[in-house]
């Protein structure tokens, strides 16, 4: 009896199984072969666009390091006079002066 019971189960599983299956849907197409003249010649263009737009990046990038280019050159023309400048306030405690500081 268990046995029937489990095989009843079984089978009305396999039913809505059966019955999910039916409801797919296909389409159906022919596969195409490409031009292999066509494809070399989109690849190319494909390329030669990537190839546009890393040289507008890399000059975009130039440009920006030359932007940074002055105010680093200040900043490096700074660090001496910042240096002594930390060292006479902890050096003299708080009490730097414009003569020994260096800056005028």
């Amino acid at each position: 009896m268990l046995w029937a019971l489990l095989l009843c189960q079984e089978s009305v599983s396999t039913c809505r199984f059966a019955q999910r299956c039916g409801m797919l849907q296909f389409t159906v197409t022919a596969n195409e072969g490409k031009d292999l003249h066509m494809l070399a010649k989109s690849l190319s263009k494909q390329v030669k666009l990537l190839k546009q737009q890393l040289a507008k990046a890399r000059r975009g990038l130039f440009r920006f390091m030359c932007s940074l280019r002055a105010p680093v050159v200040v900043l490096m023309r700074l660090v001496p006079r910042l240096t002594h400048m930390l060292v006479d306030v902890v050096v003299l405690g708080g009490r730097a002066t414009a003569k020994n500081s260096g800056v005028a």
